[in-house]
């Protein structure tokens, strides 16, 4: 396993510095919460980490009283602002009193819906992994030393941080194998967007797909008279 840590705006470059020092081989780094919060330690904790060769993934805090399509929309303008947006891999962190497996199931949809392979942090076995469909798991089991992980997860934050510090997180599997989880997970996926009219009607993962979709939809809705497949990188 290879080991990793997660930052956020309670973490300071010391404690970045230090995680470094132990040879992280990836990290996660907080970027938003809820409709309006950008954490203004993120830009800065990713350039450091990537100046170091460290992979590395940004998250989203999902909060119980907004909903989940203006969070996404909120984290999605956040990370395109990133210059490297496509080397990183995403996740919703699903802990907050009060969000519901609903709630954390459409900000995930809706990452899908634009390309992206959406991860879930949350306690071991606290949630509805089957009805949130993350695209993998990170999951937060604290012990006194790693040692085998949770069932099914990619992430296990085995340890929280001392004095302040980052929390302590191990990818299963070796350092090749988390190269290879990043290169396919990062970024979004190219994805086909169907138009119709000019509006958006959907996005699929396949040209067939679209082309399919789009004509259901002509069918269905006769007065439309022209259709549009585009590719979206």
């Amino acid at each position: 396993m290879v080991r990793g840590a997660d930052f956020s705006a309670y973490q300071n470059d010391a404690h970045v510095e230090a995680a470094i020092a132990e040879g992280i081989g990836f990290a996660f780094v907080k970027l938003t919460q809820g409709t309006s919060y950008t954490s203004p330690a993120a830009r800065e904790q990713l350039d450091r980490l990537r100046a170091h060769g460290v992979h590395v993934g940004v998250y989203h805090y999902l909060d119980a009283g907004a909903s989940a399509a203006a969070q996404w929309a909120h984290f999605a303008a956040e990370l395109a602002k990133l210059p490297y947006w496509r080397s990183l891999v995403v996740a919703l962190d699903y802990e907050a009193p009060g969000a519901t497996d609903a709630q954390a199931a459409a900000f995930i949809a809706a990452g899908k819906r634009d390309g992206y392979r959406v991860g879930l942090y949350s306690s071991a076995g606290t949630h509805g992994y089957a009805n949130v469909k993350p695209a993998f798991r990170w999951i937060a089991a604290w012990t006194a030393k790693p040692g085998k992980p949770p069932r099914s997860c990619r992430f296990w934050q085995w340890a929280q941080g001392a004095g302040g510090g980052p929390d302590w997180d191990l990818f299963v599997g070796d350092k090749a194998a988390l190269a290879k989880f990043w290169t396919a997970t990062a970024g979004r996926a190219v994805t086909y967007r169907v138009a119709v009219a000019g509006v958006t009607v959907g996005r699929y993962a396949s040209w067939a797909r679209a082309t399919a979709a789009a004509l259901a939809y002509m069918l269905a809705h006769p007065a439309k008279q022209s259709y549009r497949v585009d590719r979206v990188a």
